[in-house]
């Protein structure tokens, strides 16, 4: 598959979510000028609940692995990584490839903000590398 066939793919998937939330929100009886907004509601409320799960275990699957390694190998490197957080470091980049990619989805009808959101959110991973690498500097 080329670049092309997987955005198309891709904004198939999302026209389709969207699609479906608006006839989903229309058969609940949401007034047709509110559709829009419960939509982008309901949609960044469910991203902030499965972020917040998938950072979560992603964190407790990282600082269980770190302490296996930890006790097997004994060195104090890992215990060190567990005490300064490193795993949580670690955990968001999880949560901010997902949110990445649920931007277009989310924000489907409000497609001026699709692109500076997404610049937002590509300066956060920035910082997030830059506390990673300061990690290990100090």
């Amino acid at each position: 598959m080329d670049t092309r066939e997987i955005q198309n793919e891709a904004s198939t998937i999302t026209k389709g979510i969207a699609v479906w939330m608006q006839d989903f929100l229309a058969g609940m009886g949401v007034a047709e000028q509110w559709i829009v907004y419960t939509k982008l509601i309901v949609l960044l409320s469910l991203v902030v609940v499965i972020v917040y799960i998938l950072q979560l275990s992603l964190n407790k699957i990282i600082t269980f692995v770190a302490h296996r390694i930890a006790n097997l190998t004994k060195l104090s490197f890992f215990s060190y990584t567990i005490k300064n957080k490193l795993p949580h470091y670690l955990a968001l980049i999880g949560p901010y490839s997902f949110i990445r990619g649920t931007i277009p989805v989310a924000f489907y009808d409000f497609k001026v903000l699709i692109d500076p959101i997404i610049k937002l959110i590509d300066i956060y991973m920035v910082l997030i590398i830059i506390w990673i690498i300061m990690y290990f500097i100090i």
